[in-house]
């Protein structure tokens, strides 16, 4: 299902007129992390917004 949303979500951002395809997780979550990678996402770094938890930010084109 995951592999389904991210191929449907790039198809409607390319026929927008979306280059870039752009995301974030819990830093701390190694699984997503790692299956963001498998599904071609570069880490292109981090941030920590006050109160929460620090995310890792993702980028892949499209």
């Amino acid at each position: 299902m995951g592999t389904f949303l991210l191929e449907n979500a790039a198809e409607l951002g390319r026929a927008a007129g979306v280059g870039m395809f752009r995301l974030d997780c819990a830093e701390s979550n190694e699984v997503l992390r790692s299956y963001y990678a498998v599904h071609g996402f570069h880490e292109v770094g981090r941030h920590h917004v006050p109160g929460l938890f620090p995310v890792t930010l993702f980028e892949k084109r499209i």
